[in-house]
């Protein structure tokens, strides 16, 4: 017999706690361990058992939502699907969700919906449950896999490098992939690296609409500079490009040094962008004059561009599982070979100065 998903729900709204308990109960893949209408219920719940997926509405009375993503994930990391209506589904808060850790975003109908309508939102929330079931994490070794749709390599994308590709010196770019707690990790290195540092190119797992706050947030704490990638940017140093939401983004050589395109195409391990995509460019593109960081986050996008990077001379660092707020993805790189040093993200900046100095 096939073990059910276990979620907990927690908004404030009786009304939206009864349309996703109604969403939960269509799929027999799906157990309701409860709906409770804000965080100190959900604590008192989680003691007693722990969820597979937490639903998480965005607005609560007594707590910020970003607050209570933030202190599961550093306490009891649980992928945590948040819920908002349409009419706050551009709502800043969202931001600093996404930064706090939480997986991904469902933007439910209103109450009154025809019922093709809430029977397409029903398709909708499923299918973001099982992405996240899919996404293999140690807490969830257990569960069933679910694959709503193909699963593609980077093959589908682009060919597997060479390792005896001669690529000819220049200076080194670095390459960072992350996902889960990826937005408060990511600031941590960015924050420590003076404006002399290497061009640092990053895929970071993000609804595409917050990726330029989220550049901007960065760029005005740190002394590099951080801006969402555009095509035909130049890699330069004391530079951060975050690759925009829902396009891959390559490395390409350009006359001395590297510059940033996009390709179009389906999602390659189950991501848009994904990190395996960048990793695996920077390998064909640019060999031993480049870096591969993978960071924090569920799932295994990263690992095989990271084995591919190492292969073609590139330095291949993983966080260790000490900082990560989920190890999967930096599991799944260790576990392969694909990580020639191991360390905490504290330490990752100064890894890269020693290797680019």
């Amino acid at each position: 017999m096939v073990k059910q998903a276990r979620l907990l729900l927690v908004d404030q709204s009786p009304a939206t706690r009864s349309l996703l308990s109604n969403f939960v109960s269509s799929d027999p893949n799906l157990s309701l361990m409860g709906a409770v209408p804000d965080p100190y219920f959900a604590v008192r719940r989680m003691s007693a058992e722990a969820p597979d997926i937490l639903i998480v509405g965005l607005n609560f009375n007594n707590i910020k939502t970003s607050h209570f993503v933030r202190q599961v994930m550093s306490q009891h990391p649980t992928p945590i699907l948040i819920c908002v209506s349409a009419a706050n589904q551009n709502s800043p808060e969202l931001t600093e969700v996404m930064e706090a850790g939480a997986a991904a975003i469902f933007v439910r109908p209103s109450y009154d919906a025809s019922p093709d309508i809430l029977r397409s939102s029903a398709l909708e929330f499923r299918r973001a449950i099982a992405s996240i079931l899919a996404t293999p994490a140690r807490r969830r070794s257990s569960l069933p896999i679910h694959t709503p749709e193909a699963r593609f390599s980077a093959d589908v994308i682009m060919g597997a490098p060479s390792p005896f590709n001669i690529v000819k010196d220049t200076e080194k770019i670095v390459c960072i992939g992350i996902s889960t707690g990826g937005p408060e990790s990511l600031q941590i290195v960015l924050e420590q690296l003076p404006v002399t540092a290497p061009a640092i190119v990053v895929v970071q797992h993000m609804p595409a609409s917050f990726i330029g706050t989220f550049a901007q947030r960065l760029d005005a704490r740190c002394a590099v500079s951080v801006s969402e990638a555009r095509a035909g940017d130049v890699l330069q140093r004391g530079t951060v490009l975050i690759a925009p939401g829902d396009k891959h983004m390559v490395i390409a050589r350009r006359s001395a040094g590297y510059a940033v395109d996009f390709r179009e195409g389906p999602p390659v391990s189950r991501h848009r962008p994904s990190v395996d995509v960048l990793f695996r460019s920077a390998a064909r593109a640019a060999g031993h004059n480049a870096i591969g960081i993978i960071m924090t986050g569920m799932g295994n996008d990263g690992a095989q561009g990271l084995l591919e990077m190492r292969g073609c001379g590139s330095i291949t660092i993983a966080e260790s599982e000490k900082t990560c707020i989920v190890f999967g993805m930096p599991k799944e790189a260790i576990a392969c070979g694909a990580a020639q040093i191991i360390t905490t993200r504290e330490k990752i900046a100064a890894e890269i100065i020693r290797l680019t100095s």
